[in-house]
C-alpha cells in the first residue's frame, strides 16, 4: 500500500507532498494540473520507468534536478523508495531503505546505472510485481476500466491472462528452445565434420567411399615401392664407382696445379737471376763514379766553413745596422712636437683653473659664522615653548570672555545653565580684554625674535655649505697644482726627446747607405752556399750509397765484376720456355726438384683416367636415376599422404557416428520436452492457465458479490484458443450483452482487482484508476461512485484483500457525497501545481 508520495521539481510540481489513506483516494482537479504525475513518480521512483519519454521531461523546467519519494508498505513492513535525475535526463542517485523502528535500513543505494537496474530488481523481489506486470495489475490507464469486459473478445482475454502469468514468455522459450536446438546443432555439425542427426546418412555414404579410396591407394603405393627397390640399387652401383673415379679426377687436377706451379717457379727464378745480373753489372760504372765524388769531401768541408764564418760576420754588422735604422725610423719628430704642444695647452688650463679657485676660495674665506648652531637651536626650542604657552593662555582668556558676554547677554551659566546674577560682568570683561592684548603684545615679540634666530640658523646652513665648498676648492687645488707639476715634467722630458731626435735624424742617409752594401755581400755569399750545398749534398749521397753497398775502394768494384760472370753462367743453366723442357732440367733449386717429384708421381697414378668416361657416369646418375627415384618419393610421399588422411578421415568419420548417434537420442528428448513444457498450449501452460483462472474466478466472485449487483459469481473457462467468461445470479447465467451499464462496471471491476491480487502474490493491496469515468455514460459513472464506496465499506470491515484504491479524476461532482478515504485537490498556478488535501 501507497503511505506517501513526495515529489520535488517533478513535472510540474515544484514540491508537492500526498499522505495517502487506506481505502479510497480521489485526485481531483482539471486537466494538466499534475494528476496522473503521481503515477509517474510512483513508477520512476520504484522502477526508474515512466510514460513521459526521455528522463529529462521529468525535471521541471528551469530546475537542475528532479526528485521523488515513495513509501509504501508490504507484508507489514515499511520501504521508502527514492531517486533524484539530472535536468540532463542521468540518474544522479537512487535509495532504496527499510524504515525499521531502529531506524532506516539501506538496501540499495548509488549512483551508477548498476544500482538503478539492482534497485528495480529489488524492488520487484519486494513487490512481487516488475515495471510491466505493475501497469497491468494495478494501473487501469484511462477508457480502460470496463473494456475487459465490453471490448475484450474471448481470444483477447486469453492473451491477456497469458501476459498476467507469464505465458506470453513461453512463445519466447519455444522459439529461444528451437535456437538452442539449431544452435546445439551447428555446435554438432563443428564437432563433427560439418554433419549433424539429419545428415547421418551422408556421413556413412562418405566414409564407404573413403575404405575403397584408401585399399585402391594401398595398392598403388605397393607398385611403387618396387621401383624404388631397382633404382636405389642401380643409384648405389653408380655412386661407388663415381667416388673412385672423383679420387682419379681430383688428382689429374693437382697434377696440373703442380705443373703450373713449377713452371712459374722456374720462370720466377731465371727473372730474379736476370734481374740480378742487370742490377750487378750496372752497379760497377756507378760505384767508380761514386768514388770520384766522395774524393772532393775534405776540400769541400774547408770551403764550406769559411763561408760560415763571412756570413755569420756580416749577419751581426747587419743587425746592428737594422736595429739603429729602426730606432731612426720609429722617431716620430712632428708627433713629438705635437705632444709638447699638447702639454703646454694643458699646462696654461690648469694655470687658469687654480686663478679661478684662488678667487672662489677667497669669497668663501669672507664669510663670517653667525653663531653656533646648537645656542641657536636651543633658543629656537625655548620660543617655540613661549609662543605655545602664550597661545594656550590667550585661548583661555577668549574662553572666558566668550562665558562672560554670554553671562551678560542672557544671564545663564553656560556651564551649568543656572541663572545667576551679572555682578561687575562688564569690568571683568574690560580687564580680560586688557590681558589678551597684553599676550598679544608677547606674542607677537616672541614671533618676531623666532623669525629672527630661525634666519640667523638659515644663515649658518649656507655658511656651512660654503665652508665644505671652500674645502672642495682647496682639495681640487692642490690636485691642479700636482697635474701641472706632472704636466712640467713630461714637457721637459718630450722636449729633450725631439731634441735628442733632430741630432739622430741627420746620420740616417749614411747608415742607410752602408746597410744596402752589408746586405749586398749576404746575397752574394747566400748564392755561392747555396751552390756548395748542392755539390755537397751529391758527397754524402756519394757515401751513403757506398755505404750501403759495402763498397770502400777499387778492390770492391772488381768484386762485383766477377759477381756479375758467375751469375750470368747460372743464367744460360736455365730454360727459358720450362712447359717444353725435360721434368729434370727444371730442378733448378731445392724447392724446384721436390715439385718435380710430386709431378712425376702425380703421372704415373692418373695414367688411365678418361673424363669423358666420367661425365656419361655422372649425366645416368643426376639426370636420369635421381631424378626418376626423386619424382618416385614424391609420388610415395603424395600416396602415403592421401592413405594417412582417409586413415584419418575413416577415424574421425566414426567419431563423429558415434557422437551423432548419441546426440540424436538428446535432440528427440529436447524436442519432447520443448512441444510439452514451452508450448502456450502444452501440458505445463495449460495446467497454469488452469491454476490462473479459477483463482481469478474465486477472486472476482467474491468482489462481485462484495457490490451487491445481483451477480454471485463469475465463470472463466478454456476452450482451444479462447477463454470464455460467463456470470451468474439468482436467476441463473446472465449474458454480458443483457447487463445494464452498472452491472458491467462492477464486473469489470471485480475482474481488475482479482488480476492485481493475483499478479501481486498477495503481497500488493492497492490499484490506481486513472481518469476511470472517461468515456462512461451517467448511469456507469454513478454505478462506478456506488461500487468505489461499497469497495471502502468492505475494505474497512476486512471483507477485502484490497487495502487501497486511488481513483484520478477531473469529474469532481460525480464523487461529491460518496464515502472517500482521502481526497487530494490539484490546482495549477504560477509556480506549478499545488496539491492541498481536504
Amino acid at each position: 500500500m501507497i503511505r506517501e508520495v513526495r515529489l520535488r521539481n517533478f513535472v510540474s510540481h515544484s514540491d508537492s507532498r500526498l499522505e495517502l489513506k487506506d481505502g479510497v483516494n480521489i485526485f481531483v482537479g482539471r486537466n494538466g494540473a499534475g494528476k496522473s504525475s503521481v503515477i509517474d513518480a510512483i513508477t520512476y521512483a520504484l522502477f526508474g520507468k515512466h510514460t513521459r519519454g526521455a528522463n529529462s521531461n521529468l525535471v521541471r523546467r528551469g530546475s537542475p534536478e528532479g526528485r521523488v519519494e515513495v513509501t509504501f508498505d508490504v507484508g507489514g513492513r515499511r520501504y521508502l523508495a527514492a531517486r533524484r535525475v539530472g535536468a540532463d535526463g542521468g540518474l544522479i542517485e537512487c535509495v532504496l531503505k527499510e524504515l525499521t523502528e531502529t531506524g532506516p535500513r539501506t538496501l540499495v543505494a548509488g549512483e551508477r546505472r548498476q544500482y538503478d537496474e539492482s534497485m528495480s530488481q529489488k524492488v520487484a523481489s519486494v513487490i512481487g510485481l516488475d515495471y510491466q506486470k505493475m501497469r497491468v495489475a494495478t494501473i487501469v490507464q484511462q477508457g480502460e476500466l470496463d473494456s475487459i469486459v465490453t471490448e475484450y473478445s474471448p481470444r483477447q482475454m486469453k492473451e491477456l491472462i497469458n501476459d498476467m502469468i507469464g505465458i506470453g514468455s513461453l512463445d519466447q522459450a519455444y522459439e529461444n528452445a528451437r535456437e538452442v536446438l539449431e544452435g546445439f546443432r551447428t555446435r554438432l555439425r563443428g564437432e563433427c565434420l560439418n554433419y549433424d542427426d539429419r545428415t547421418l546418412g551422408d556421413l556413412e555414404g562418405r566414409l564407404s567411399q573413403d575404405d575403397r579410396d584408401r585399399r585402391r591407394r594401398e595398392g598403388e603405393l605397393s607398385e611403387i615401392s618396387e621401383k624404388l627397390l631397382a633404382l636405389e640399387g642401380r643409384e648405389a652401383s653408380l655412386s661407388q664407382r663415381l667416388r673412385a673415379l672423383e679420387e682419379v679426377r681430383k688428382k689429374t687436377f693437382q697434377l696440373q696445379e703442380k705443373k703450373g706451379g713449377l713452371y712459374e717457379h722456374v720462370k720466377q727464378v731465371r727473372k730474379r737471376l736476370l734481374q740480378e745480373v742487370e742490377e750487378t753489372e750496372g752497379m760497377v760504372p756507378e760505384a767508380l763514379s761514386r768514388l770520384e765524388v766522395a774524393a772532393k769531401k775534405e776540400e769541400m768541408e774547408r770551403e764550406w766553413g769559411e763561408i760560415e764564418r763571412q756570413e755569420e760576420e756580416l749577419n751581426g754588422k747587419m743587425y746592428e745596422l737594422s736595429s739603429l735604422l729602426g730606432e731612426l725610423k720609429a722617431m716620430d719628430v712632428e708627433e713629438l712636437r705635437r705632444e709638447v704642444a699638447e702639454v703646454s695647452r694643458k699646462l696654461g688650463k690648469l694655470e687658469r683653473e687654480v686663478s679661478r679657485l684662488e678667487e672662489e676660495m677667497k669669497e668663501l674665506e669672507s664669510m663670517e659664522r653667525p653663531g653656533e648652531r646648537k645656542e641657536l637651536e636651543g633658543r629656537r626650542v625655548r620660543l617655540q615653548e613661549i609662543r605655545a604657552r602664550l597661545e594656550n593662555e590667550m585661548g583661555e582668556i577668549r574662553g572666558k570672555l566668550r562665558d562672560y558676554r554670554k553671562i551678560e547677554e542672557t544671564g545663564v551659566c553656560p556651564t551649568c545653565d543656572s541663572e545667576i546674577e551679572p555682578e561687575d560682568i562688564g569690568l571683568r570683561i574690560t580687564r580680560k580684554e586688557e590681558e589678551e592684548r597684553r599676550k598679544e603684545e608677547e606674542r607677537r615679540a616672541v614671533g618676531e625674535e623666532l623669525e629672527r634666530v630661525e634666519g640667523l640658523l638659515r644663515e649658518l646652513d649656507r655658511y656651512e655649505r660654503a665652508q665644505e665648498k671652500l674645502d672642495e676648492r682647496r682639495k681640487r687645488k692642490e690636485e691642479a697644482e700636482e697635474e701641472m707639476k706632472e704636466l712640467q715634467r713630461k714637457k721637459e722630458k718630450v722636449e729633450a726627446e725631439l731634441a735628442a731626435a733632430l741630432q739622430k735624424a741627420s746620420s740616417l742617409p749614411t747608415i742607410e747607405m752602408e746597410h744596402g752594401k752589408v746586405k749586398e755581400k749576404l746575397e752574394e755569399l747566400k748564392a755561392k752556399k747555396k751552390e756548395m750545398e748542392g755539390k755537397r749534398k751529391e758527397v754524402l749521397e756519394a757515401e751513403a750509397w757506398l755505404k750501403e753497398n759495402g763498397i770502400l775502394g777499387v778492390e770492391d768494384v772488381k768484386v762485383l765484376q766477377a759477381k756479375a760472370e758467375e751469375l750470368k753462367d747460372k743464367l744460360e743453366a736455365i730454360p727459358e720456355e720450362p712447359m717444353v723442357a725435360t721434368l729434370e732440367s727444371l730442378r733448378v733449386d731445392e724447392y724446384s726438384s721436390e715439385l718435380v717429384a710430386q709431378v712425376m708421381r702425380l703421372e704415373e697414378e692418373t695414367k688411365g683416367f678418361r673424363e669423358e668416361e666420367y661425365e656419361e657416369m655422372k649425366v645416368e646418375l643426376e639426370r636420369r636415376v635421381r631424378p626418376e627415384k626423386e619424382a618416385l618419393l614424391r609420388e610415395k610421399g603424395e600416396v602415403e599422404g592421401e592413405v594417412r588422411r582417409l586413415v584419418k578421415e575413416m577415424e574421425e568419420l566414426v567419431e563423429a557416428k558415434r557422437k551423432i548417434e548419441v546426440a540424436a537420442k538428446y535432440v528427440q528428448l529436447f524436442e519432447k520436452i520443448r512441444s510439452n513444457v514451452y508450448n502456450r498450449d502444452g501440458a505445463v501452460a495449460t495446467s497454469l492457465r488452469s491454476w490462473a483462472l479459477k483463482e481469478i474466478e474465486r477472486r472476482a466472485s467474491d468482489y462481485v458479490r462484495l457490490f451487491s449487483m445481483g451477480i454471485s459469481s463469475i465463470r472463466l473457462e478454456e476452450r482451444k484458443r479462447v477463454v470464455e467468461m460467463a456470470c451468474y445470479g439468482g436467476s441463473g447465467k446472465r449474458e454480458v450483452g443483457s447487463m445494464s451499464g452498472g452491472e458491467k462496471v462492477a464486473v469489470a471491476l471485480a475482474l481488475r482487482f482479482a488480476m492485481a491480487n493475483l499478479m501481486g502474490k498477495g503481497r500488493t493491496d492497492f490499484i490506481i484508476l486513472d481518469e476511470p469515468t472517461t468515456h462512461l455514460d451517467v448511469e456507469r459513472r454513478k454505478y462506478l461512485v456506488e461500487l468505489i464506496s461499497g469497495l471502502n465499506r468492505a475494505q474497512e470491515e476486512g471483507l477485502t484483500s484490497l487495502n487501497q484504491v486511488i481513483v484520478i479524476t477531473h469529474d469532481e461532482e460525480v464523487f461529491e457525497g460518496s464515502e472517500v478515504n482521502g481526497l487530494f485537490r490539484f490546482e495549477v498556478t504560477p509556480g506549478g501545481s499545488v496539491v492541498s488535501a481536504g
